[in-house]
Formats: C-alpha cells, structure tokens, sequence
C-alpha cells in the first residue's frame, strides 16, 4: 500500500510525501526481506525515478545502480533489468548526457528483447526515449529509425487505430 500511496503522491507532485512513503515501504521491504531481494529493487526503483523527475540527480544515480545491481544478480536479463537501464538512459538525457543516454537505453533494448521478444510493448516505449535522444542530439536519420520501429511495434500491440 505504501508504494500505491507514494505514486499517487508522486502523481500529484508531492516529492517529500512520495519519498516517506517509499521510505517507509523500503526500510519495512528491507527488513522483511532482506536488502537484496526483488521487491526492494522494485522500491529502489521507484525512488530512483522520483529523484529524476524531482531533478536530484546524484541521488537517482545512486538508487538506480543498486536497484540495478539486486536486479542483475537475481533476475538476469529482464523486464525489470531493461526498466532500471532505460531510467538510467533517461537520467542522464536529463543530466545532458545524450550520448550516455543513447548508450544505456540501448542496452535497455537489448535486455528487454532477450527477456520478451523484438514485439513487446514495452519495446516500443524503449525506441521511443532513443528517439527522442537522438533527435535532442540531432541525429535526425536514427531517431526516425527509431520512432519507426516504435510505431510498428505499438501498432503490432495495439493494432493500427490505437
């Protein structure tokens, strides 16, 4: 219940309640659980992604790399694996490291093909950020690549009137 409630305060665009409430999900997880467990990446993540949109940067780095590093050394190649890369491609993008970006959203692609196949959803969402760091990078060729196979994919998904 306490991540429902910190991503309804996150939603709304309370940081600080947000944060207490995946805290607190995090310190009872940890506890429970153990430090390296699933559920505490997921918790970990969830933070990372907040101290992103809240731009605490150095922060989000941190979070993200451990919930990363629970993540690889339990799940392997993942959806979880890819979802914690392509947030890390996305705090640098807003760090202003495209090419970083570029780099860990990739490696996100990558995972997340091997996890759930070229044809998964999340897949397009994945083309879409490169896109979108490629044409921030004015890189206009490989960002409609990119959307390209974003649209086909979606449309694969949801079919052409989506």
């Amino acid at each position: 219940v306490h991540v429902a409630l910190g991503n309804v305060h996150q939603l709304n665009g309370d940081f600080d309640s947000a944060m207490d409430s995946y805290s607190l999900c995090l310190k009872e997880r940890s506890e429970r659980l153990g430090k390296h467990h699933p559920s505490v990446s997921e918790v970990l993540q969830l933070i990372g992604v907040a101290y992103i949109t809240a731009a605490e940067y150095s922060k989000a780095l941190e979070t993200l790399e451990e919930a990363l590093r629970i993540r690889q050394s339990l799940l392997g190649p993942s959806m979880e694996v890819a979802e914690t890369l392509d947030s890390l491609g996305l705090l640098y993008f807003k760090s202003g490291d495209t090419e970083k970006a570029v780099e860990l959203s990739e490696d996100s692609l990558s995972v997340l093909k091997s996890a759930v196949g070229f044809d998964h959803v999340l897949v397009s969402k994945v083309l879409k950020n490169i896109g979108d760091y490629y044409q921030d990078a004015e890189v206009y060729d490989d960002a409609i690549e990119a959307y390209s196979e974003s649209i086909r994919v979606k449309t694969l998904w949801y079919g052409r009137d989506h």
